[in-house]
């Protein structure tokens, strides 16, 4: 599996009938309520984050093996410090769409972004599904995500916890005597300005893996 590290929140763009909306706006939820409110929600969501915190990661995700096929996609491709990656995930975002409707092109599904982080830099690919392979305009390219097998699952909550996630469902390759097929992507299904709330973004993580078995090395003899 190819190294993570600690890498900003993607900032995903999504299009709407308006056009391209900016992605990770968030208005406050805490301006309109009196003070004794905030301070009892603040308690509430502090509780519910200790709480979180406290449970492992394998029982906090449901893991499920699927078969994907394999799906044609709109990406911009670059290596990027993996600090700057959030950044320039909504630029990337916005390129492809503003591509797509340019060519009276629609997403077959929300953006998402394929990567690998080696060394602090960020090997990514981020755009949008597409129903037929494209034809490239030198920035935007064709490309596709690979069918096969693959473990799945979703997050729930803030960018910031993506990292747990991977990591879970990569230790559960590696525990089921599988090996990595390349690198993971993650889907983001919930659009930020319509839900303005972290706790209620789900972003779906897939790591894809090879259908042979391969035994650990302590299971060897």
């Amino acid at each position: 599996m190819a190294a993570e590290g600690p890498r900003s929140a993607p900032s995903p763009r999504w299009v709407s009938s308006g056009g391209i909306t900016p992605a990770g706006g968030r208005r406050s939820g805490h301006m309109s309520r009196s003070r004794p409110e905030a301070i009892t929600v603040s308690i509430q969501e502090r509780t519910r984050e200790l709480r979180e915190a406290s449970t492992s990661p394998s029982k906090r995700y449901k893991i499920a093996r699927r078969d994907l096929i394999e799906q044609p996609t709109a990406v911009v491709r670059a290596h990027v410090p993996a600090d700057d990656l959030g950044g320039w995930l909504g630029i990337a975002h916005h390129l492809v769409a503003r591509f797509l409707r340019r060519h009276g092109l629609k997403p077959a599904g929300p953006p998402f972004a394929r990567l690998a982080i080696i060394d602090g830099t960020a090997v990514v690919e981020a755009g949008f599904p597409v129903n037929r392979p494209i034809d490239t305009d030198g920035e935007v390219e064709p490309s596709s995500l690979p069918g096969g097998p693959a473990a799945v699952t979703t997050h729930r909550g803030h960018y910031e916890g993506l990292e747990t996630a991977f990591e879970t469902l990569a230790n559960w390759v590696t525990t089921h005597g599988r090996a990595p097929a390349g690198p993971h992507w993650e889907i983001y299904e919930t659009d930020p300005n319509a839900e303005p709330d972290p706790r209620r973004w789900r972003t779906q993580i897939v790591v894809p893996y090879l259908r042979r078995t391969v035994r650990p090395w302590w299971r060897r003899r």
